[in-house]
């Protein structure tokens, strides 16, 4: 009932939280960001540099919430493509006429423990 008591409407609420509860303040993660997008870390290099220079206590976990909120999480999205050179499209199967089946074959030898 406490709940409903002091509203004006009866509809629900949000319920996610209306202030982000961050470990970091602004200044502190410009530079982290900055530190990613200049040396490309790993998030675990990253951590470890945060935690000595940065935040003692900090989380990998907040980190890496860190990297997706400013959008700096994929590290071979910020990783710059040589001019010329472009993205090569991903290879499939060889495509065959309707009604052949492709079946790869490996064939391993005998264990040790078999006859």
């Amino acid at each position: 009932m406490r709940k409903w008591k002091y509203r004006d409407d009866g509809g629900d609420r949000s319920h996610r939280p209306h202030r982000m509860h961050t470990v970091l303040n602004p200044a502190q993660e410009a530079i982290v960001v900055a530190l990613r997008k200049t040396l490309l870390l790993s998030t675990d290099d990253l951590l470890i540099v945060v935690r000595e220079f940065i935040k003692p206590d900090m989380g990998r976990s907040a980190l890496q919430r860190l990297l997706v909120r400013h959008g700096v999480s994929q590290l071979k999205d910020l990783i710059p493509v040589p001019e010329g050179e472009e993205e090569k499209p991903k290879q499939s199967f060889k495509d065959y006429e309707p009604g052949y089946v492709h079946v790869d074959i490996k064939y391993l030898p005998a264990m040790a423990d078999e006859n």
